[in-house]
């Protein structure tokens, strides 16, 4: 695809052109499919007694299906903070 189109910078119009170009391997299903971070449940304590870690999961998600995917999909958007919380502090 390619779009052309005058721009005024400082009184005068100048053309400027892009281009876009797409990944001819990938799909149309697959370029249509929307993709977003995901934040699970929190994952096992890191240890069984005297107060240890557990994290919270962070996946890649199609938005349509619900499924995990690949994180590399989900490459567009900031991959959210890993939450972590205190455990097993007993």
């Amino acid at each position: 695809l390619q779009t052309v189109a005058p721009v005024a910078v400082r009184g005068s119009f100048i053309s400027v052109s892009l281009k876009y170009f797409t990944d001819s391997s990938i799909t149309s299903e697959e370029r249509s499919n929307k993709y977003s971070w995901y934040l699970g449940g929190y994952g096992a304590c890191s240890v069984t007694c005297g107060g240890g870690v557990r994290a919270r999961t962070v996946a890649c998600r199609n938005d349509a299906t619900m499924r995990l995917v690949n994180k590399q999909k989900c490459s567009g958007a900031i991959e959210p903070h890993r939450e972590t919380e205190k455990c097993n502090e007993f």
